[in-house]
C-alpha cells in the first residue's frame, strides 16, 4: 500500500506529538506506541500496538489494521473517511483489541472483527459515517461493549454473521451501553447465522 511510510521489523517504537505525521507497518512482533502522536493509517501483522492517547486519520484506506496482533487503545481518535476504523483479522490465531474512551469512526463500519478475534470496548464510541455503514461487523468475532458504550450505524448498529457455516459463530455482549441503527435495526443477524447476545 502506497500509505506504508515507517516499517517495524521486530523493533520497539514510542512516538509522541513531536513526531511528524506518518503511517506505519508492524512486523515479526514488533511494538509501536503512541502517546499523544497524530498518525496516519496503522498496520500491524504478529505484532503489539499500544495507544495511549492520539488520533490516526485514513482518508482511503482502514484506519488501524490488526492481523493476528493486539492492540490496547485508550484516549484515541481514530478515524477512517471511507473504510473501516478498526479491523481485527487473522492468518491464524485471530487479533484483540482493548479499547476505552475512544472514539472510532470508518464510512463503511467503525469496527470489524474476524472469527478468533475479539473486541472489548469500555466508554467509548464506535459509528460508521456512510448511508450503507454498519458501526460494528462481527464476521464470527465477539465483542464485550460496557460502560456507556454508543455503537452507531446507518444500516444497522451491529451487524452479526457466521464467516462460513462451519466457522464459529458471532458473540456479543452488551452491559449499560447503546445501539443505535439510524435508518435499520440497532442488531441485525445475517441469514442462515447462529449468534450469542447476552444484555444487562
Amino acid at each position: 500500500s502506497p500509505l506504508h511510510g515507517r516499517d517495524l521489523t521486530g523493533q520497539s517504537l514510542t512516538i509522541d506529538a513531536t513526531t511528524p505525521l506518518d503511517t506505519y507497518s508492524l512486523n515479526a512482533a514488533s511494538v509501536l506506541t503512541v502517546d499523544g502522536a497524530q498518525t496516519g493509517a496503522i498496520q500491524s501483522s504478529q505484532s503489539t500496538l499500544n495507544i495511549l492517547s492520539g488520533t490516526t486519520t485514513a482518508p482511503t484506506s482502514n484506519a488501524i489494521r490488526l492481523v493476528d496482533s493486539q492492540a490496547t487503545i485508550g484516549n484515541a481518535n481514530i478515524t477512517s473517511a471511507t473504510q473501516t476504523g478498526l479491523l481485527l483479522g487473522r492468518l491464524t490465531v485471530g487479533s484483540i483489541a482493548r479499547i476505552s474512551d475512544s472514539q472510532i469512526s470508518g464510512g463503511f463500519a467503525g469496527a470489524r472483527a474476524s472469527h478468533r478475534s475479539q473486541l472489548i470496548i469500555q466508554r467509548s464510541q464506535i459509528t460508521a459515517t456512510r448511508p450503507n455503514g454498519v458501526g460494528l461487523r462481527l464476521l464470527a468475532g465477539s465483542a464485550n461493549v460496557t460502560d456507556n458504550s454508543v455503537i452507531t450505524g446507518q444500516t444497522a448498529g451491529i451487524r452479526m454473521a457466521q464467516e462460513s457455516p462451519t466457522v464459529n459463530v458471532p458473540a456479543l455482549t452488551l452491559d449499560n451501553s447503546h445501539v443505535v441503527g439510524v435508518n435499520g435495526p440497532a442488531i441485525a443477524v445475517g441469514g442462515g447465522t447462529e449468534g450469542t447476545l447476552q444484555g444487562s
